[in-house]
């Protein structure tokens, strides 16, 4: 559980991370402060799981591999987890599939959407009243595909 006010950190535990760097604007002139993350990919060996903990997202995910790309001048940030099954847990809601994709908004605030490839089940949690349920469920033998569309100031999935 959080402390409010405490500092949101990511973090991710696997058996083998590659990383791929890009050149990012500023640094403050230090060559060493100009790089940012372009791709990565984590693995966990066979028979464990790799774990992501996101306090920025809310997310908790588990999986055997995970890929990350980051976002570019025509479309938002991607993550894919896959695992047998994955598991992934936001503001309480619960999903379990074979793969996530996760594709952040770009820099317009369009394009973010989630794709996750069956089986799978998706629990939503309704937080209104005295004790927390879930109330919705969702089940698929193929694919989910939840778009999160804006009109206005408005954003719906």
């Amino acid at each position: 559980h959080r402390v409010e006010g405490a500092p949101k950190i990511d973090q991710l535990y696997c058996d083998a991370l590659e990383l791929r760097f890009r050149r990012v604007a500023g640094g403050g002139g230090d060559p060493r402060n100009n790089k940012g993350i372009e791709t990565a990919l984590a693995t966990a060996r066979p028979g464990r799981e790799l774990s992501l903990s996101m306090d920025t997202e809310n997310l908790e995910a588990y999986g055997s591999k995970l890929f990350y790309r980051s976002a570019t001048d025509n479309g938002g940030p991607q993550t894919i987890l896959e695992g047998q099954p994955m598991h992934a847990f936001r503001d309480g809601h619960k999903i379990m599939a074979r793969e996530l994709h996760l594709i952040g908004a770009d820099k317009k605030g369009n394009g973010q959407q989630a794709y996750a490839k069956g089986p799978g089940r998706i629990d939503l949690l309704d937080k209104n009243g005295a004790t927390p349920r879930y109330t919705t469920h969702a089940l698929w033998s193929d694919s989910l595909i939840a778009t999160k569309d804006k009109d206005g100031d408005t954003s719906t999935y």
